[in-house]
Formats: structure tokens, C-alpha cells, sequence
């Protein structure tokens, strides 16, 4: 995307909000630019989303660590022979997701799937609530667990996140898998078993 007024929102959200440039943060941008078309408009809908994600852009990161330990669980619940799996070979901090939900997968796939991703992350909040993305990284874990389970260390695993996943991510398949993998936790939670996701 080229545009003249790409970076101009970034300057005043530092001024308005007083937070540093963190990386990840014109991934967040740039669809919202693009889809705007007014630099004002940008400006609030980015400056109210970065509050919405502030404990993803401070110091600590929180919110991102957060989202890892609660796929941690979603992964040992619904599907645990690759929880196992990366308890086995010492992967289970789930740090290979971390850019996903840093950027909200818009390093993973191609600029108008992101769009269609993330209308449908903030169009199913009042359905699905607002960790659904959650259940979208469980999706592609369990679509890809076969090949992901067939290597043997930690690296080798974030490598294929960062490099071959990438090429492979389809939204639509994975979305479908995801709203079924949110059905199951839900007869899961209703059940009394393991609330504590």
C-alpha cells in the first residue's frame, strides 16, 4: 500500500495516548488507513483500538503473553496429543504464536485476507466474544498438528511458523474449523470442565 498520509495518524496517537512506537503497530494501521480513507477517521478508530490492545504495546507485553498461556489451555483441552507433543520436545510457551497475535495475523497471509479476517474477528465479538482470534490460532494448531508434530525441537517449529505457515494459511478453512472448535469448548465449559479458560 503506498500512500502519502500512510504514517501521518502515528505522530499524533504518540502526542494524544503517550506511548512509544512499538513494532507491530503499523501492521495495525495500515488496513484501518486503507479502509478509512480519512486521516481523522484513522486516527480515533486506530487511537481506540490501541487502547482496547494497550497491554499488547507496553513495556511487558502482557496481553500477548496472556493470549499465549490461554492457548496453551485451549491446545491441552481440545487438542492434547500436540499439547504433549510440544511438552515433549520443551516448546510449551507457545512463543511461535506470539506475532500472531501481535499483529493480528497480518504477517501471515495476504493483505485482503487479513481484511476479511479481521471483519470478521470485530463482527463476531457478540457472538463468539472477544478472544475468537484465539480460537482461529487453535484452528490452524490442530489443521497443521500433523506436520508440526513430525519435528523435533522448539526452532524447528518456529521456523515453520514464521516461514512455510505463512504460505499455507487459508482464512476461510480455518475459520470454519475454528467456529467448530469454540462449539466444542463451550460443551466443554458447560459441563464444568476445566472453567478456566
Amino acid at each position: 500500500l503506498s500512500s502519502p498520509h500512510l504514517s501521518s495518524p502515528l505522530p499524533p496517537f504518540h502526542t494524544h495516548c503517550q506511548h512509544r512506537y512499538v513494532q507491530g503497530m503499523c501492521d495495525i494501521l495500515i488496513p484501518i488507513l486503507e479502509t478509512c480513507r480519512d486521516e481523522v477517521v484513522a486516527f480515533w478508530c486506530f487511537s481506540n483500538w490501541m487502547e482496547t490492545l494497550r497491554t499488547h504495546f507496553d513495556g511487558s507485553q502482557g496481553g500477548v503473553h496472556t493470549k499465549l498461556f490461554l492457548l496453551q489451555q485451549l491446545v491441552r483441552k481440545l487438542i492434547p496429543d500436540l499439547h504433549r507433543f510440544f511438552e515433549t520436545i520443551g516448546g510449551s510457551s507457545y512463543l511461535f504464536a506470539f506475532r500472531w497475535f501481535v499483529c493480528m495475523f497480518k504477517r501471515e497471509m495476504e493483505y485482503e485476507s487479513t481484511k476479511r479476517l479481521w471483519e470478521v474477528l470485530f463482527t463476531s465479538r457478540p457472538k463468539f466474544g472477544p478472544n475468537f482470534i484465539l480460537f482461529f490460532a487453535l484452528a490452524i494448531l490442530y489443521n497443521f498438528n500433523v506436520p508440526i508434530m513430525s519435528m523435533t525441537d522448539p526452532d524447528e517449529v518456529f521456523a515453520f511458523v514464521s516461514t512455510q505457515l505463512p504460505l499455507l494459511i487459508r482464512p476461510d478453512e480455518h475459520l470454519k474449523r475454528a467456529i467448530i472448535l469454540y462449539r466444542q469448548y463451550k460443551v466443554l465449559e458447560s459441563a464444568g470442565v476445566d472453567k478456566d479458560t
